[in-house]
């Protein structure tokens, strides 16, 4: 089972499944959901382009959260999510930039829909939100592919540093400001939209790195298949979270693991033998005939989990 394998969890807990397109993420994440649900009231939100979850588990419509009976799930319409941001975006430089217009600037209100970094900051949103919950003790994300995961977890550590630069900024500009009206004789209570939502906007993203480093609110599960490339995005995912966040993952999940296969001279061997290595608890799920394709599957597959590195160490593969 997989909760078994996590040790001890607080309440309330985020999990993020991570791994490369295909390995099975949004298999575990409901696995790992069922499980949790055992135990108290639990999410499921996937953050995954592919909305595997809408056939899984017969969700009617992205968007809205659903209860699918053990739990309840949610999956977020990436491209709807990333239209609205692009849209606010717009309407935040028409209210905190009017000079654009006097200046007739105003292609840049009409490029901003096409700012890069739309689609990890929809992400980031939905992040803030679910931290900011109260109503489930257990929330499993489950995330999209390892490249656009990784810049989701990274941004949040990076924007706080760059917002900071920019209220040091504004700061400064409003000093001079303040200098010139004081000078003038004018009023000097500058009231500065522009610095209000800095100051919004850095304290939101500082949040949500702390919430993202703090072991307490928060574990990471890898998923992989043993063949090189996604074990190698393993190793990836690993040294973005020991470098950014400082912690290792509670749990890696190696999956689709062929019996056949598990001779001390092949390849898959050699991948398992060395993630048995890294420090971190491990689960296996071997390779089945055909991939589970709805919850009633999914939680027989939870039966299957298995330690494959004591099977390795006790040569009882």
């Amino acid at each position: 089972m997989l909760v078994e394998n996590l040790g001890e969890i607080s309440r309330p807990h985020v999990f993020f499944t991570l791994g490369k397109g295909g390995v099975g993420k949004s298999t575990i994440a409901i696995a790992l959901a069922l499980e949790l649900s055992r135990k108290g009231r639990t999410l499921l939100a996937s953050f995954d382009p592919a909305k595997h979850l809408l056939k899984y588990l017969g969700v009617p419509e992205p968007g809205r959260i659903h209860s699918v009976g053990a739990f309840d799930a949610y999956q977020l319409d990436l491209e709807q999510a990333t239209r609205r941001l692009a849209e606010e975006l717009e309407g935040n430089l028409e209210y905190l930039a009017p000079s654009l217009k006097v200046l007739n600037a105003e292609k840049v209100l009409s490029v901003a829909r096409y700012t890069p970094g739309l689609e990890e900051d929809s992400i980031i949103r939905e992040l803030s939100r679910i931290y900011g919950s109260t109503r489930y003790d257990y929330i499993v994300v489950d995330m999209p592919p390892t490249g656009l995961s990784l810049r989701v977890l990274v941004l949040p550590e990076l924007y706080v540093s760059w917002l900071n630069k920019l209220i040091d900024l504004r700061l400064r500009i409003l000093s001079l400001k303040y200098t010139v009206e004081k000078v003038k004789g004018g009023s000097r209570d500058i009231r500065d939209p522009v610095l209000d939502k800095l100051v919004e906007l850095r304290d939101t993203y500082l949040g949500l790195s702390t919430s993202l480093k703090n072991p307490d609110k928060t574990s990471y599960i890898i998923v992989a298949n043993p063949e090189p490339l996604p074990f190698y995005e393993v190793k990836e995912i690993m040294k973005t979270l020991k470098e950014v966040h400082g912690v290792n993952p509670r749990l890696l999940v190696m999956n689709k693991v062929p019996s056949d296969k598990l001779t001390s001279e092949s390849e898959v061997f050699n991948i398992i033998s060395e993630c048995c290595e890294i420090p971190v608890h491990h689960a296996c799920i071997p390779l089945l005939n055909k991939p589970p394709s709805s919850l009633h599957e999914v939680e027989a597959l939870t039966r299957t989990i298995y330690d494959c590195c004591e099977c390795l160490t006790k040569h009882r593969c």
